[in-house]
């Protein structure tokens, strides 16, 4: 049963680290060449939008090192950290969590699943914290799946720690 959960618990979030957790839109601003479109966020990667003509769709994507220099200089309201040292951090925290996730549900250890908790908490942070960057009145920004799916498995990590937990208390418990 605690595996289950576990495995659940991972899976909900390796998929949050596969959809987008952050789209932001331009608000009320035009070039003479068009105007630019939503831009969609990963940890790893970033989509962007640009309108030349109400049907003229043109998409840009970066990846990885050539993502996370590309917003060295956009800066979180709070912290005043680069967004750029943010993503990598971000990112790190969701292989972080797989990696507990997985070791977990291998071993079930209810410390593993704590720390899968933990480290996915500083995920949904940094997921809220990259947010912070946009928050001017030309930005619209609304979070998407990735961000929500890492909340629900944050819960989901802490209850199969409790749960795994109470299962170890009462299996020793009762072994004695």
């Amino acid at each position: 049963m605690v595996r289950v959960f576990g495995a659940l618990a991972s899976f909900l979030f390796l998929w949050s680290t596969l959809c987008p957790f952050l789209e932001v839109s331009w608000f009320g601003i035009r070039t003479f060449v068009g105007s630019p479109g939503p831009l969609t966020f990963w940890s790893f990667r970033m989509t962007n939008a640009y309108f030349r003509a109400p049907d003229d769709l043109v998409m840009n994507e970066l990846w990885f090192v050539e993502y996370w220099s590309d917003y060295a200089s956009y800066r979180t309201l709070e912290l005043g950290l680069a967004m750029s040292t943010v993503l990598v951090f971000l990112f790190g925290a969701q292989v972080f969590t797989v990696f507990f996730g997985a070791l977990a549900v291998s071993n079930v250890k209810s410390t593993l699943f704590f720390s899968a908790a933990i480290v996915d908490v500083v995920t949904a942070f940094c997921m809220w914290l990259v947010s912070r960057a946009f928050i001017y009145p030309y930005f619209r920004y609304v979070f998407l799946a990735g961000f929500w799916l890492a909340c629900v498995s944050v819960v989901l990590f802490f209850a199969v720690s409790m749960l795994s937990w109470k299962w170890f208390k009462g299996e020793a418990t009762g072994a004695r």
